[in-house]
């Protein structure tokens, strides 16, 4: 469990620092509201709307949660169309946890005033 935490905690990084410029105009809004957004609408239609209006979002939580619930990078929401309950639930839960390390990593690194 510890293992999988870091593992978050070290890709969600990877990714605000990839691009902090474009991470903060084009990912921080919407990850800040995904959570929220995954609560309310749930997963599917969440990352129906992210494919959609932010695909650069969606291609990042695609990427990891496919990875960690399928075993390879396929777009998560296919892979959710062939799964069962408890996939779509272990999908969900490893969205969420996602998603808020990349808020939480997002939203210090802009306090901080870190420009690159």
């Amino acid at each position: 469990m510890r293992e999988r935490e870091l593992e978050r905690l070290n890709k969600a990084w990877e990714v605000v620092n990839k691009e902090w410029g474009n991470f903060r105009e084009d990912f921080l809004t919407p990850v800040r509201r995904l959570p929220s957004l995954i609560m309310s609408s749930g997963l599917a239609a969440s990352l129906a709307y992210l494919k959609k209006e932010h695909p650069k979002v969606y291609e990042e939580i695609s990427r990891w949660v496919s990875e960690i619930v399928w075993g390879e990078e396929e777009d998560l929401l296919e892979i959710l169309r062939k799964g069962d309950i408890e996939l779509y639930l272990w999908a969900t839960e490893e969205a969420l946890a996602f998603a808020g390390w990349l808020k939480r990593l997002g939203e210090a690194r802009e306090k901080s005033g870190a420009s690159k």
